[in-house]
């Protein structure tokens, strides 16, 4: 059975021909320097600085070869890169980085999101600390985190998911709450803080302002709202 990329390239000697196709992006070097061809034909090179590397397929987020990358970003999210040093937001589009001084970060997403509030425990702290460094382990440039590696870190119980607070007559209850939030600025927000604290932090000031509202409230108004 011939491979498709058999097809699509063939190399004799010092010669390399390469058929591109829609949708696709090819990757070589040349001269020691990332090529990317991204327009469909079909292309000749006789020279033994040539090497083919391998297809992309044009919509993957992040295309790369030594410092040259295609970073595509999406609705809803930015794409953060650093020039020399300095932060530089990627908004939706196609962004191509040719130079080793420009590194890609991250994607970051900027659309609304709900975090169900917890009063934590020992245990629970020490299980969000694990799995944050996890988090970061993560590839950088993911901001994605799937069911499976979310399962690897289960809760607590069924009421883990409590928000316990003592009322203005001494009373404890347990509420369960959501908070939504959305990054309306995102250099700022990473220039303040440790985006992969974010959710913690959200969720940390919503404990405390509704712990401090329950707590200048009586039971018997809380059991009428």
């Amino acid at each position: 059975m011939v491979s498709i990329v058999s097809i699509l390239v063939i190399v004799h000697k010092t010669i390399t021909i390469l058929r591109v196709t829609l949708g696709t992006v090819t990757l070589a070097w040349q001269d020691s320097e990332p090529v990317f061809i991204t327009e469909q034909g079909l292309y000749e090179f006789d020279s033994p600085d040539f090497e083919f590397v391998e297809f992309k397929d044009a919509s993957d987020r992040l295309i790369h070869l030594g410092a040259k990358k295609i970073v595509l970003v999406q609705t809803r999210e930015v794409g953060v890169k650093y020039d020399n040093g300095t932060l530089k937001i990627l908004a939706k589009g196609r962004h191509l980085i040719n130079s080793s001084t420009h590194i890609f970060h991250r994607f970051l997403s900027t659309q609304q999101k709900s975090i169900r509030l917890a009063t934590l425990n020992a245990d629970e702290k020490i299980r969000r600390s694990t799995q944050a460094k996890a988090r970061k382990s993560h590839t950088p440039w993911q901001d994605t985190w799937s069911a499976d590696e979310e399962s690897k870190f289960p809760t607590s119980g069924p009421d883990s998911d409590l928000t316990v607070c003592e009322t203005k007559d001494l009373v404890k209850v347990g509420l369960r709450a959501d908070v939504f939030y959305s990054i309306e600025d995102p250099e700022k927000c990473i220039n303040k803080i440790d985006t992969d604290e974010l959710e913690d932090l959200v969720r940390e000031t919503a404990v405390a302002t509704l712990t401090n509202i329950i707590r200048s409230t009586a039971l018997n108004e809380i059991a009428q709202v």
